[in-house]
């Protein structure tokens, strides 16, 4: 959820902390992707690896 050549919703230090305070939580830095694009796209390319990582935390 960062962007930062075309502003953000968290900095990257927050990023790193938010990801080190969730359980198994990872970082997916997906190119060309901002928040607009994940919540109005009906094909964002965030679905896939969001799914991806639910499927293997779910199923490990």
């Amino acid at each position: 959820m960062i962007d930062a050549g075309h502003g953000h919703i968290f900095t990257e230090d927050e990023t790193d902390a938010i990801v080190k305070w969730i359980p198994k939580g990872r970082r997916l830095d997906v190119a060309g992707v901002n928040h607009f694009t994940m919540l109005l796209n009906d094909d964002a390319p965030i679905i896939q690896p969001v799914r991806d990582f639910l499927d293997e935390v779910y199923t490990a």
